[in-house]
């Protein structure tokens, strides 16, 4: 941990924004980021929609928190070590997942999304990346919007007569 990670708050920040560390990885921590919820998704599998949301409406205030304190304290903006937003995004996407196959159908195509960044995200990738717009809300909201696409896309593809999970 750097001196700067030291003070009130900013290493609980860097904890959450970086997902306990993941984002520290050296290779592809969107990636990683986007693996880690992949358990507790898991475990929620059974819930009612009503306790999930519960369970990441809370977890979305602390990663705006906690990404706008990451790049106050590494002085960047939407840092590619902050991997909150891919968790978050990841919890949209598998929102109304059932089973396995539906998770990993949902992980490939948030991170489709993520990666290609189709409009509107890229418009919202490129504000979180100026200066003077950058903020935790900006830094993950191209994300959100990404595993709403997902989410989106599965919802469609379930709905084919020919395709089945």
């Amino acid at each position: 941990m750097r001196q700067t990670d030291r003070g009130t708050g900013n290493w609980i920040a860097v904890f959450f924004a970086t997902g306990a560390g993941v984002g520290f990885l050296p290779f592809a921590p969107g990636t990683w980021g986007s693996l880690l919820p992949l358990p507790l998704i898991y475990v929620q599998l059974d819930w009612e929609i009503l306790p999930k949301l519960l369970f990441w409406i809370p977890l979305f205030f602390i990663g705006v928190w906690s990404a706008s304190r990451f790049d106050a304290v590494y002085q960047t903006q939407d840092n590619s070590k902050i991997v909150i937003d891919e968790i978050l995004g990841m919890a949209i996407a598998c929102l109304f997942a059932s089973n396995l196959t539906e998770i990993f159908m949902a992980f490939l195509l948030f991170r489709v999304f993520d990666i290609l960044k189709p409009p509107p995200i890229r418009w919202v990738d490129r504000l979180s990346k100026k200066k003077s717009a950058s903020t935790g809300l900006t830094v993950i909201l191209d994300d959100l919007i990404a595993g709403a696409f997902a989410l989106g896309c599965f919802a469609l593809l379930t709905r084919l007569p020919w395709f089945s999970v």
